[in-house]
């Protein structure tokens, strides 16, 4: 047995090509898990959406309100303008201050929107390699079996695949249908 130039004479070679499939199942088992969560998430949120939309529906015109509010007794009451003047100075600060705000949320929206787009592309990468890697060595370990097996075998494989498959398949459209129609 030679080794190469490069590769010390007791090094170890691994002579399997094939990833680990259990290191990409567990990232398979990771990511999914978290898109899981937000499906669940968003239809907790969508199951409750008219009390959410009438949280908003209220709070927010009156938080304005209060604020409002408060502007124009500090513009009466500490700077001393009459209430026609303190209105317009709180239109004007309220328009100031929105357009201020707007550049800072446009800002940081802008990072975050790159923050996200890199993390979304890692995870997609890793995702899709664990997937890939996972595959692989789900492939290569059925065609080992699958060549072991004589023509009998094969043909009972397909067809309980087959009589198990559609009655599963089946069950998961009805179960899939019924939960869509209970949203609608």
């Amino acid at each position: 047995m030679s080794t190469s130039p490069d590769q010390p004479r007791n090094a170890i070679v691994d002579r399997n090509p094939l990833p680990d499939a259990r290191k990409a199942m567990a990232v398979i088992i990771k990511k999914t898990s978290l898109i899981l969560a937000l499906i669940v998430i968003v239809v907790v949120a969508g199951m409750n959406i008219e009390v959410i939309w009438e949280l908003l529906a209220e709070f927010v015109p009156l938080g304005f309100e209060v604020i409002e509010e408060t502007l124009d007794t500090f513009f009466e009451v500490v700077v001393r303008l009459n209430p026609a003047f303190a209105q317009m100075a709180t239109a004007y600060f309220g328009f100031v201050t929105a357009v201020v705000l707007l550049y800072f949320v446009v800002r940081k929206g802008l990072v975050w929107w790159r923050r996200w787009t890199d993390a979304y592309g890692n995870w997609t990468q890793s995702y899709v390699g664990a997937w890939e890697d996972w595959t692989l060595v789900q492939k290569v370990s059925f065609f080992k079996w699958w060549a072991t097996q004589d023509m009998g075998t094969r043909f009972i494989t397909v067809v309980v695949g087959v009589l198990l498959g559609i009655p599963i398949m089946l069950l998961m459209s009805y179960a899939l249908g019924s939960l869509v129609a209970a949203f609608l």
